[in-house]
């Protein structure tokens, strides 16, 4: 039996390679999870726009508040619970003012509740009804004429946040629409 003996400058060609290899596995894997993460943001919406009447829903009534968020989600939606705390920072950033904060779902009220008491998130009111928006989690701002100002569509990233939530303040504290 015949044994051949690797060179320094082969070992060490083959050790590069390898984590070569590594790196380029990685890079793969961190690129599909990061792109993965969630819907592209958008601020358009195939159901709602800005500008056009908010659906009626029953219980809400827009003229009472100079904004009237409504938050689109279901329990079985990943995006939703991921974005909890970004919609308990909209809460508690229009705490004490006249903004309400409406969570829609297709699914029972019951159901909605109690997920939302998981998640930490008090509303004004739930709401189980099925209408033109689909994609979760919405949110939607309606002025007190019932037009709709903004759409949110799907997880934000992180630095839309306050930019977010800017718009909304500035929105309610402007309720001449």
């Amino acid at each position: 039996m015949k044994v051949t003996l690797i060179s320094a400058k082969t070992l060490d060609a083959v050790v590069n390679l390898a984590m070569l290899a590594t790196c380029v596995v990685m890079i793969v894997a961190v690129s599909r999870r990061t792109m993965s993460a969630g819907p592209v943001p958008s601020t358009t919406h195939p159901e709602v726009a800005a500008g056009t009447h908010a659906e009626s829903l029953e219980g809400v009534s827009y003229g009472a508040s100079p904004t009237t968020l409504l938050l689109y989600v279901r329990s079985s939606c990943h995006f939703c619970t991921e974005s909890m705390p970004f919609y308990r920072k909209i809460r508690e950033a229009v705490k004490g003012t006249a903004v309400k904060l409406v969570v829609v779902s297709s699914e029972s009220t019951e159901v909605t509740t109690q997920y939302l008491a998981r998640n930490g998130l008090d509303a004004d009111g739930v709401i189980s009804h099925v209408g033109p928006v689909k994609a979760t989690p919405t949110l939607v701002a309606v002025g007190p004429n019932g037009l709709v100002r903004n759409v949110w569509i799907g997880k934000r990233m992180v630095e839309e946040e306050a930019r977010i939530i800017r718009a909304i303040q500035t929105a309610s504290s402007d309720s001449s629409d």
